[in-house]
């Protein structure tokens, strides 16, 4: 299975590659591009361009899917701070258990926090 993942990945990356490398050698004429404010302008191969267009989507898409999870990190971390807390109790507990139970002499458990298997 981990195989035919591999392979159906390595088959998509190649076609997306071919497909970029095609559209770059087809497109290399000149194209000016004006920036509206600025009475600035540049000539550019239209390829390069359309990679520029797709790498700003990329970054500005990244940079919001980021901010829009920023309470879902929080939340994570403050649920894992909240399972390292409970861990030091349950040690906490687990040694004052086996402390009591030294002290009435009871035997001590390897786990004490056994629960019944369900059948």
């Amino acid at each position: 299975m981990r195989s035919l993942r591999k392979l159906i990945f390595s088959l998509l990356a190649f076609s997306i590659t071919l497909t970029v490398v095609l559209f770059a050698l087809s497109n290399r004429q000149a194209v000016d591009l004006a920036f509206w404010p600025l009475s600035y302008s540049v000539a550019t191969p239209v390829y390069l361009a359309v990679a520029l267009a797709f790498l700003g989507g990329f970054l500005v898409g990244g940079a919001a899917m980021w901010v829009s999870d920023a309470r879902l990190r929080s939340k994570a971390r403050e649920r894992g701070r909240e399972v390292k807390t409970l861990e030091r109790k349950m040690s906490g507990l687990e040694q004052e258990l086996d402390r009591t139970q030294a002290r009435l002499g009871a035997p001590q458990s390897e786990s004490t926090a056994t629960l019944p298997v369900p059948q």
